[in-house]
């Protein structure tokens, strides 16, 4: 990192100025090629439409954004009533993360309706 900013170098671009041709790409990778997180830690594509319920096994909605702020990520899920429900990601108020079955398991107090 350079005052804030990614330096990267790809093959076949070999001066600034080619390099200056593909700002405001995008850079893709082949899901093999993804690294292997820690156990957890999750890819937000990965999180994302995994169904959100509660510890009584009530249906908060689906997961379709994560706020990232300074103090803890959000996890904002639609509810079935299309609402924004958010819920703080602490390990407190997350209890199971489990994407074979794409569901997040959540205490009901720390849901902010």
């Amino acid at each position: 990192m350079v005052k804030g900013q990614v330096l990267l170098k790809l093959g076949g671009i070999d001066s600034r100025n080619q390099g200056q041709e593909l700002a405001g790409s995008f850079l893709y990778l082949p899901f093999e090629e993804r690294v292997k997180l820690p156990e957890g830690h999750y890819f937000v594509d990965d999180l994302k439409t995994c169904t959100v319920l509660t510890t009584n096994g009530e249906a908060v909605g689906e997961l379709v954004e994560i706020w990232h702020l300074p103090s803890n990520d959000v996890f904002l899920v639609q509810g079935p009533d299309q609402k924004t429900i958010m819920v703080p990601a602490l390990k407190e108020i997350i209890k199971t993360i489990d994407l074979q079955k794409r569901l997040i398991i959540v205490e009901e107090w720390g849901i902010v309706r």
